[in-house]
């Protein structure tokens, strides 16, 4: 798969699903550290995400449920996650050999 799912969203008032599997990452774990420089970037920080699907972002986790990595973006409206590559996923697909 070469191409990165859709991202998800959600208000403040529910839940995000995982961009990978679509289960909700309940026992997800961000450090505290993580959440601050998010929170100290401000809630309208744009999270770029490469063709390659590296980020910028603060705060990236692996699902709980899937192992695969995504981007959390708080924004003021909710939370976005967003699907990135984990670094062996980019050297495979550039065609650097297997990962």
């Amino acid at each position: 798969m070469t191409q990165l799912p859709r991202n998800t969203t959600a208000d403040y008032g529910d839940f995000p699903f995982c961009p990978w599997c679509r289960e909700a990452p309940y026992e997800l774990t961000v450090s505290l550290e993580a959440l601050m420089v998010s929170l100290q970037r401000g809630l309208g920080h744009w999270v770029e995400v490469e063709p390659d699907g590296s980020t910028d972002a603060d705060i990236v986790c692996d699902c709980p449920h899937c192992s695969k990595p995504f981007a959390v973006a708080l924004k003021a409206e909710g939370v976005v996650l967003i699907p990135v590559r984990t670094e062996a996923d980019r050297r495979l697909l550039a065609g650097e050999g297997r990962a």
